[in-house]
């Protein structure tokens, strides 16, 4: 796989940060508007908001503990590039959905979107856990690990579906 840079993914954090406090922005600005219009937002657009606040924070320590670490297993960067890769596509249909023309969002966008920031989260939390172990071998064998692999498919599975809502916007 191509060889995995540990500045390109820092400044690839540094964009899902800005991403998220944009979304989020956008999304409290959305909340505020559909308090009186639409009773079934008043719900979920909170917890969505919580959702990109939370994505943001970790993604800017993910984006310090990449830039910091003293190793990077080669296993770890193939995962970890991609991910970064599917989370700012993820972030950029969320992005696009919420300065479309109507900005309308439905529950169940709403759902996918956080399962997504969930999803992210929690995988950049573990891969902070990853690049703080100074061994090569001690990374690799974490990220052997079953509970590493549910946490990554976890993570794919929810950009996916964030991804097919690229053609619900599209159309």
């Amino acid at each position: 796989m191509k060889h995995f840079s540990q500045a390109s993914a820092a400044a690839a954090c540094s964009d899902l940060v800005r991403t998220a406090q944009s979304a989020a922005a956008k999304v409290q600005a959305i909340t505020i508007a559909s308090t009186m219009a639409d009773q079934a937002l008043q719900k979920p657009l909170p917890l969505l908001l919580a959702g990109l606040q939370k994505f943001g924070e970790h993604s800017g320590q993910l984006g310090h503990c990449v830039a910091d670490a003293a190793v990077v297993h080669p296993q770890l960067g193939d995962v970890l590039g991609p991910a970064l890769v599917d989370c700012g596509n993820a972030m950029s249909i969320l992005s696009d959905k919420l300065e479309s023309e109507n900005g309308e969002l439905s529950t169940e966008a709403i759902s996918r979107y956080q399962g997504f920031l969930s999803g992210a989260s929690r995988f950049f939390v573990f891969a902070n856990q990853l690049l703080t172990i100074e061994s090569e071998q001690q990374q690799q064998s974490k990220l052997a690990n079953p509970d590493a692999q549910d946490i990554l498919d976890t993570a794919q599975n929810a950009a996916k579906e964030v991804l097919t809502l690229r053609h619900v916007i599209m159309n």
